[in-house]
């Protein structure tokens, strides 16, 4: 695997990955003010008892864009560590489109590295799960 720096380039794909994630976040903001009435309880939950790997997000979402960063942290680890990764690509997207920077490039991935973000992922839902269950009750 190698890691580079690569001039801008007119098919680089940074503009886009900025105004979808501005318009994912702008959602994320309008869910997060619907009417408590307006979103459907949980089918896993009610079915099982246990909450779903992604019980919470909604609550964890109000919380965040509440300003309450430690309170959405403890409701659904998850969802703030993928908001707060989502808002730094998006920082880095508007910064290296807007100034022409140079973009950080990964080559030659190989699939050992690809199996291994795909278990680091599946870790990190199972573990948030286990969270959810034992410790956020």
């Amino acid at each position: 695997m190698q890691v580079k720096w690569r001039r801008a380039q007119p098919h680089d794909q940074e503009p886009v990955l900025a105004l979808v994630l501005a318009a994912l976040g702008l959602l994320a903001i309008a869910v997060a003010h619907l009417p408590e009435s307006w979103i459907p309880a949980c089918k896993f939950h009610l079915l099982t008892g246990w909450p779903c790997p992604s019980c919470g997000m909604t609550r964890a979402m109000r919380l965040l864009v509440g300003g309450q960063l430690a309170e959405a942290f403890r409701e659904q680890p998850l969802m703030v560590l993928l908001c707060c990764t989502a808002a730094l690509v998006f920082l880095y997207s508007v910064t290296v489109s807007l100034l022409r920077q140079p973009r950080l490039r990964i080559t030659a991935w190989p699939r050992a590295a690809t199996l291994a973000v795909w278990a680091l992922l599946l870790s990190l839902v199972l573990a948030n799960w286990w969270y959810l269950i034992h410790v956020a009750v």
